[in-house]
């Protein structure tokens, strides 16, 4: 993305790519269910399977902005960056190894939280896979809703407020949700769940993108990834072993403190680094 729009328009592009990809998430499901009641479920991977040759295809279409500046071409085509480098140029940058060290610790919690949720709604709020699914649809409609009203309405307000709004937004939606036994608010609280969530996405992806060196940015978005799956799967082992011990609730409201307390740590690093 920061090769081909200016940094000052990211945050409208990030937007809008999140909201594309709410949208497909809220019709991928209603697509195959469509699918497996009219045809056999093999299909479903044969059309997924196609999406991805399709999106390859596209990716080889897309023609990069063309600098006009040597330096910023050089720059581009510089792709000999050792792990090593790029994990100095890590720790080095305040705002990308703050903004990394939170996604983190939200990783921690994720694991928990998407291991257990779905136990926690067929135990508690005595519901089937579909009253699941209804969840989750309302969940994905309010992260499109926020992805076009950040583009549209909040491109003004500054993106660490978003950063830490989302986190801390996600935090207590997260931990008042296992507080709650009744279908109906609890599809109200995942709305705001997804509200947040998108808030923490997108402009956790638009501080990395304006802050970091572009030649590193592969590298950045590579470890984001790395140590948000390695978290995720380690927490998902503890989340179910916990799970035993302590109860579903307990477990999800633990996950919840976590992004909340990563909320009022970004509060301080973040925007220090920022506005520094």
């Amino acid at each position: 993305m920061p090769e081909l729009v200016k940094k000052d328009r990211l945050r409208q592009v990030n937007s809008l790519s999140s909201s594309y990809s709410s949208l497909m998430m809220v019709l991928g499901p209603s697509i195959s269910g469509f699918i497996i009641s009219k045809f056999d479920i093999k299909y479903c991977f044969y059309i997924d399977s196609l999406t991805f040759l399709l999106s390859m295809i596209m990716i080889f279409l897309i023609k990069l902005y063309k600098y006009g500046s040597k330096k910023d071409v050089e720059l581009y085509q510089t792709d000999k960056i050792s792990f090593i480098e790029g994990l100095k140029y890590i720790k080095g940058n305040c705002i990308i190894f703050n903004t990394l060290s939170i996604n983190t610790i939200v990783g921690l919690a994720a694991g928990m939280l998407n291991g257990l949720l779905i136990m926690y709604v067929y135990k508690f709020l005595k519901t089937d896979s579909q009253g699941y699914g209804v969840i989750l649809t309302f969940k994905g409609l309010a992260m499109i809703l926020t992805s076009l009203v950040l583009y549209k309405y909040l491109k003004n307000v500054p993106v660490d407020v978003i950063f830490k709004l989302g986190l801390i937004g996600l935090g207590i939606s997260t931990a008042v949700f296992p507080l709650n036994t009744f279908f109906v608010l609890a599809i109200l609280i995942q709305f705001f769940n997804g509200i947040f969530n998108a808030l923490y996405s997108i402009s956790r992806t638009t501080i990395i993108q304006e802050n970091c060196d572009n030649q590193y940015l592969g590298r950045t978005f590579s470890m984001n990834t790395m140590l948000t799956n390695i978290t995720s799967i380690i927490s998902l082992a503890f989340g179910g072993i916990a799970a035993e011990f302590f109860g579903v609730r307990a477990v999800l409201l633990i996950g919840g403190f976590i992004v909340l307390i990563s909320g009022f740590v970004a509060r301080n690093k973040i925007h220090l680094e920022l506005t520094s």
